[in-house]
């Protein structure tokens, strides 16, 4: 079948899969720091990610899985065109309120952006025991 959706939780799917996308390399990232640091860590949520990932980015005709793009109804989920009713399980709803779980804290909201600010104060450019050089090429002079 193939019904893939067009928006889950007000973003669109494509925005909501490089979102897990970097879920996954961000708990990947921390489970490489935990092995690096010594400790001994169970790979298992990994590669549940990692899987759940790969079945949601099946999403054409050809390769898709009917128990996952069905189609059914859930809420925060949205079609284009018509869909077909569907009384089987919502297996992406189950997936992604696995990841909302499992990576709240490294999906951030977009609702609010803030810009960065710079800092106008000088910076070191060149420095000695006797003189410190700034950006703007001003010299200050430690004796």
């Amino acid at each position: 079948m193939g019904y893939v959706p067009n928006r889950i939780n007000n973003v669109t799917f494509d925005q909501m899969l490089s979102t897990l996308g970097l879920c996954l390399a961000t708990k990947g990232t921390g489970f490489y720091n935990k092995i690096a640091g010594g400790m001994k860590c169970s790979t298992l949520e990994l590669k549940k990610l990692e899987l759940v990932l790969y079945l949601l980015n099946r999403k054409d005709d050809t390769s898709s899985l009917d128990c996952i793009f069905n189609g059914a109804e859930m809420p925060g989920v949205s079609y284009t065109g018509t869909i077909l009713p569907s009384s089987n399980v919502p297996y992406i709803q189950t997936f992604i309120n696995y990841f909302t779980i499992y990576c709240k804290d490294c999906i951030v909201s977009n609702s609010t952006t803030v810009d960065p600010t710079v800092d106008p104060g000088d910076y070191l450019l060149l420095e000695d025991l006797t003189f410190i050089y700034l950006e703007d090429f001003s010299k200050i002079n430690l004796e």
